[in-house]
């Protein structure tokens, strides 16, 4: 099954630096991946991909080339799911996979990085450097991504919502305040 191969072209053209990632893996096809986060791969380089990875997944490089940002939220705690995702800023682009989900938010220069509680990820901004798997791509676990509301293929980067900036540091506080 050669995903990327079938959808790398639609997301291209939406604006969106999309890379080839192993089949039924997170992991990246293809070396110094991270370099298409501040640039679009050319055509040629799709191309190439395409043809030459047998089977693949495709993944969104995230940050200035394709103008976005993924909240990974995977937290599996109930308690602390109540108290904070009602918090999360709503987005017409948002995913899942394994467990949790993924929503997608416009660029503005946001920093990668991961929000703890009493040492367990609770949600992780990934922006430049980071990439995350799409739809239809398959999971590890051979459960396939979907999309919950509209593709990434359907949106305009700079049609998503920005991501309120204080929104992690609010969360980080509302964790402290509600479980001491």
């Amino acid at each position: 099954m050669n995903l990327f191969k079938e959808y790398a072209e639609e997301y291209l053209d939406n604006g969106y630096s999309v890379i080839p990632d192993k089949f039924r893996s997170k992991m990246p096809a293809i070396k110094n991946w991270n370099h298409y986060c501040n640039i679009l791969p050319k055509k040629e380089e799709i191309n190439t991909w395409a043809n030459t990875i047998e089977e693949s997944n495709i993944a969104v490089c995230l940050g200035e080339a394709s103008g976005i940002i993924a909240i990974d939220f995977d937290c599996e705690d109930d308690d602390i799911i109540k108290a904070i995702e009602h918090l999360f800023p709503e987005s017409p682009v948002e995913k899942k996979g394994g467990k949790g989900w993924t929503r997608f938010y416009r660029y503005s220069g946001e920093i990668s990085r991961v929000i703890s509680f009493n040492g367990k990820v609770v949600f992780e901004v990934l922006s430049t450097n980071k990439k995350t798997t799409i739809p239809p791509s398959v999971h590890t676990t051979g459960l396939t991504y979907e999309w919950t509301g509209k593709s990434l293929a359907e949106v305009d980067p700079a049609s998503l919502p920005e991501f309120p900036p204080m929104i992690c540091s609010g969360i980080e506080l509302k964790l402290k305040m509600s479980f001491k």
